[in-house]
């Protein structure tokens, strides 16, 4: 008997935590289920979906990106509502979240504050897998060129960064697949809600609840990761696509400085916009 006997209803495959820097592996109190919280999920929160290995979950692709800082506001706007109309007309394949922001402030590890001209989408579609972990490969193989056939005449898409190039594109991030060391437990942004604090040395970025996950496309139930529909297509995808993915595909962008680099907390599983 598994644990899918058990469950009586889609919300029950649902797990939170408020904010990405709750140490859910170190205490499960900050675990919380889709019941306790459900009312402050509706409006502007700081929830987090919980994602982990051998469990079903919708595929989903990140997508972000940079406009070059001598972009102009009219043009990024005319590229992010152009994106989004194209994304949010095929409805029967996924659903699309938004949190696209011009001149957006932030702060970065080393305290100084910073202006990016930010694309950010979140697509989930309506199929769903057994395990995560097998998510890359299939995103990489299947996703990818479906969604960069979609949106190529407005950017560039790539799956990971590409050398030598910082603005002007959207890349699909493979790191929201594996969690930290790859284990697959992560924590993924949920509907109407802003990343909170950015870093553990930096606990308020009072810049960030203005960004908030905006639904373009589906219902609330179609932007979550682990709701399941009975309408939804279950993929039976091998063991094969637990193969890891060629390090080539995960190139990173020079960074202007070292601060820039990602780090992450030990023992705790990737965090992602």
């Amino acid at each position: 008997m598994t644990i899918a006997d058990f469950m009586t209803s889609p919300y029950d495959n649902l797990e939170f935590c408020a904010g990405y820097d709750a140490p859910i592996v170190k205490d499960p109190n900050y675990i919380k289920k889709y019941n306790e919280i459900k009312k402050p999920l509706k409006k502007i929160n700081k929830y987090f979906e919980i994602t982990r290995p051998n469990k079903e979950c919708c595929v989903f692709i990140d997508l972000d990106g940079k406009a070059h800082p001598n972009t102009k506001e009219e043009h990024f706007n005319n590229t992010n509502i152009n994106i989004q109309n194209i994304l949010s007309s095929f409805t029967e394949d996924f659903s699309v979240m938004c949190s696209s922001a011009y001149a957006h402030r932030s702060i970065d590890r080393a305290g100084k504050e910073i202006t990016t001209n930010k694309y950010s989408f979140r697509i989930t579609f309506h199929e769903y897998t057994d395990n995560i972990l097998k998510m890359a490969k299939y995103v990489e193989q299947e996703k990818l060129p479906y969604i960069r056939d979609l949106i190529t005449s407005e950017i560039p898409v790539y799956y990971g960064k590409p050398d030598g190039q910082e603005y002007d594109f959207l890349d699909i991030d493979p790191s929201v697949y594996r969690g930290k060391g790859g284990e697959g437990v992560g924590k993924m942004r949920c509907p109407n809600a802003y990343k909170g604090a950015k870093h553990h040395n930096n606990p308020i970025n009072p810049y960030e609840i203005h960004r908030p996950n905006e639904i373009v496309s589906g219902d609330f139930e179609d932007n979550l990761i682990n709701y399941i529909k009975p309408t939804y297509t279950k993929l039976n995808l091998g063991d094969e696509y637990l193969e890891p993915v060629e390090k080539k595909k995960l190139r990173i962008v020079k960074r202007q400085t070292p601060t820039e680099e990602k780090t992450e907390e030990p023992n705790e599983p990737q965090n992602t916009i």
